[in-house]
């Protein structure tokens, strides 16, 4: 078969792809489902840019001047902007942004070549790349956050403590910024209230405390890569299925280490939870007894400390069955109806089988701040990589001092640390290998996230262990 017969095949093939694409957001389809394909048929398009490009060459036609685009048709959807899932829009700047760094063109104008007339997309693309004009200026910011809201509650709401704090508490995007400022109240109390004002009396002029709580940008950040060999064979798609496995991962590390006591590391990490929090121990007996006996404690404890206007309970997920699965002396499921609503009582639940086994933690979600950008995935087939995680075992990344010191705390790694390409000493570096990408073949794929919390006010959390519920 000539080039032209394979470019021609390849081109039947792309069309009827993006049409079942189209159907399938039409349909509703989710946005994992929807993002998988939105890859594919970028793979599928670069190929025919390649093959487009060499039937030129052949027949003469070509002369290259920079970069120039084949006759592949573009990708168009004739469905509406309103109504698609969330993270859409962001999806599509991902594979434009992968597209951009290959093909060496701005972003913007890259969206523009594949989804044209589509200007949500372009705004959002705009605003995350901090230019704009007199279509975006004012909103596009604002569909960015909404964007990104609507993927923690969609997305990974149902696999993340911290998204699903994020949602009932404050939640601020970077954008682009190196700390939020997060305004908060320090007490409670009247300084404010002013005073009863008779007929023609003066009213009084008052003041108030008002803290203010800076988010550090902190990130989650991990490599992975695969063969080329693997990525152009593998059904489902390779690709796709790490970039979730990365996804997902972050978002357990990033829930186990909201819910420690480790106190924050300058420029890496921030602080736990229960940093500074004394647990104390469950109500002996069990049942239904034990639940209010604990409720009453814990909630008791915020409101000790004036706050507890939005308490959230975090438990594990064995402590969450063990409610469940309470009868009352008629043999009723105490707890169904609310359970089945979210709610405990007085207050929300939320179950991870990240939370330690038998430990229940009392957040005032009101106090709770978090700022989260959305991940950012790049993609190489250049890179040079030196083949090491964070665990505490050279070769390590976490190492104690920059540039391969000695080891240091597993899955931290200090501001200009880690194992230099062009190599050094020190014990965290022992047994490193160096590998390039581009010389194995290989396709690298790496998520930065940025994110953040904290809690505005003091004693806004609460927690018991040793539960017998």
């Amino acid at each position: 078969m000539n080039i032209s017969h394979t470019l021609a095949s390849r081109q039947a093939n792309y069309a009827s792809y993006l049409a079942q694409l189209e159907s399938a957001i039409e349909a509703g389809a989710d946005s994992q489902a929807i993002d998988s394909r939105i890859d594919n048929l970028t793979i599928m398009r670069s190929d025919l840019d390649a093959l487009g490009r060499a039937e030129q060459v052949l027949t003469g036609q070509l002369v290259e001047v920079g970069r120039s685009y084949s006759s592949a048709p573009s990708i168009v959807h004739r469905t509406r902007e309103k109504g698609l899932p969330f993270g859409t829009h962001l999806a599509r700047t991902a594979v434009a942004r992968v597209r951009a760094h290959l093909e060496n063109m701005p972003l913007d104008t890259m969206v523009e070549h594949l989804f044209p007339g589509e200007q949500a997309t372009l705004a959002v693309a705009r605003s995350m790349t901090g230019s704009a004009d007199t279509l975006t200026v004012g909103w596009a910011a604002e569909l960015v956050r909404s964007e990104v809201r609507g993927m923690l509650q969609t997305d990974l709401a149902p696999i993340s403590i911290a998204a699903a704090l994020a949602v009932r508490g404050v939640s601020l995007p970077f954008n682009g910024a190196q700390e939020v400022t997060i305004p908060s109240v320090s007490a409670r109390g009247v300084a404010m209230a002013g005073a009863w004002v008779g007929q023609s009396g003066a009213i009084p002029v008052v003041k108030g405390v008002v803290n203010a709580v800076k988010a550090q940008r902190y990130k989650l950040a991990a490599i992975t890569c695969l063969t080329n060999e693997l990525r152009r064979v593998s059904d489902p798609d390779a690709v796709e299925l790490l970039r979730r496995m990365l996804l997902q991962d972050a978002a357990n590390l990033l829930d186990t280490n909201l819910l420690d006591s480790s106190p924050v590391v300058a420029n890496v990490r921030p602080a736990g939870l229960l940093n500074g929090v004394m647990v104390g121990a469950g109500a002996v007996g069990g049942g239904m007894a034990a639940v209010l006996a604990d409720l009453k404690t814990l909630v008791g404890q915020l409101i000790t400390n004036k706050v507890g206007a939005k308490p959230v309970l975090i438990i594990d997920s064995i402590t969450m069955l063990g409610l469940e699965l309470q009868t009352n002396a008629m043999g009723e499921f105490v707890w169904r109806v609310e359970l089945a609503n979210g709610r405990l009582l007085i207050v929300d639940v939320i179950a991870s089988p990240l939370v330690p086994l038998n430990t229940a933690i009392c957040v005032d979600a009101a106090y709770f701040a978090s700022a989260f950008d959305p991940p950012e995935v790049d993609y190489s087939e250049q890179a040079t990589l030196t083949m090491a995680n964070a665990d505490a075992v050279a070769p390590t990344q976490a190492g104690a001092a920059p540039l391969g010191g000695a080891l240091g705390t597993a899955g931290q790694v200090v501001p200009d640390g880690g194992i230099p390409v062009a190599g050094g000493s020190g014990a965290s570096i022992a047994g490193v290998v160096a590998q390039s990408l581009w010389q194995t073949w290989q396709f690298g794929i790496r998520q930065v996230w940025p994110v953040s919390w904290g809690m505005t006010r003091p004693g806004a959390v609460a927690a018991l262990n040793n539960l017998t519920w």
